[in-house]
């Protein structure tokens, strides 16, 4: 997992996750061997599942 410059906020699991410059709200669930390419903002509540990419 690498988190680069990203914000967690609370009661979210990540998993196996590559992210930088990300937001992950509230209670998400990414992952596991999900991408989140840079500024992305992840809403509250959602799920990005496995071998998720934002690209």
């Amino acid at each position: 997992m690498r988190l680069t410059d990203t914000h967690v906020s609370a009661k979210s699991e990540i998993r196996s996750t590559s992210t930088g410059e990300a937001q992950i709200g509230d209670t998400r669930r990414i992952g596991p061997y999900a991408v989140l390419d840079s500024g992305v903002e992840a809403a509250s509540g959602t799920v990005a599942g496995p071998f998720y990419n934002s690209s």
